[in-house]
């Protein structure tokens, strides 16, 4: 529910991380909010999905502390890339859960 969010671009944080950068409209619906999601900590998820057969809201804060600092938003983000993967579907309040452990193992082989 709410606003949808948007691909922006690729690019490094001020730390020099490698990041994929998304927009939403803010609440007010004129201001335009940006976040990431590090590429490191993405690749943690996905352990964490294949570990666990399931990525909910703590295993999201677990694996991607600094992603989640952003905003809470980066767990549905996150959530929805890995459905478009076909690797996940939302499970309600239980979070995302793992469809194809196979596939999900082969992308944390797939290197930058």
């Amino acid at each position: 529910r709410g606003e949808p969010y948007y691909f922006d671009e690729w690019r490094n944080d001020r730390d020099g991380s490698p990041c994929l950068i998304y927009r939403f409209a803010a609440r007010d619906g004129f201001t335009v909010r940006r976040k990431r999601l590090l590429l490191s900590e993405t690749r943690g998820a996905v352990q964490q999905l294949i570990a666990g057969g399931v990525l909910h809201r703590k295993a999201f804060q677990n694996a991607c502390p600094t992603s989640a600092s952003d905003g809470m938003c980066g767990y549905a983000v996150l959530g929805r890339i890995f459905e478009g993967l076909g690797i996940a579907i939302y499970s309600g309040r239980h979070g995302f859960k793992l469809t194809k452990r196979d596939e999900a193992i082969r992308l944390l082989i797939l290197r930058d």
